[in-house]
């Protein structure tokens, strides 16, 4: 999350662009491309689903120049046949599990 200020004294956070991203991946190259994504910093969590696509990504990045440039290396890994992006709005609701402190 980035911190900025506005003129109050308490700093307003802001989240961190997220992106939703499927690719389409050759068959034959799905393990060499899930390596190869593992390598991105960038991808908070990356799943196999059925269907039109073979893999669902969270993306997040702290600028949407950063982002934009990440989803541009992600498309071109080799194997990756195509991709759909759509930028994330809004957490209405999430089930993470919510990180506790060792020893408390």
């Amino acid at each position: 999350a980035c911190n900025t200020w506005d003129g109050s004294m308490e700093p307003v956070v802001q989240a961190d662009p997220l992106e939703a991203q499927i690719l389409a991946v050759e068959q034959q190259q799905v393990r060499q491309t899930l390596k190869r994504l593992e390598t991105f910093p960038e991808i908070r969590s990356c799943l196999t689903v059925s269907g039109e696509f073979d893999i669902c990504l969270v993306v997040e990045a702290p600028q949407l120049e950063d982002l934009d440039e990440a989803l541009d290396d992600i498309a071109g890994i080799p194997g990756v046949q195509r991709s759909r992006s759509s930028i994330v709005l809004a957490t209405k609701f999430d089930r993470s599990p919510v990180p506790t402190l060792a020893g408390g």
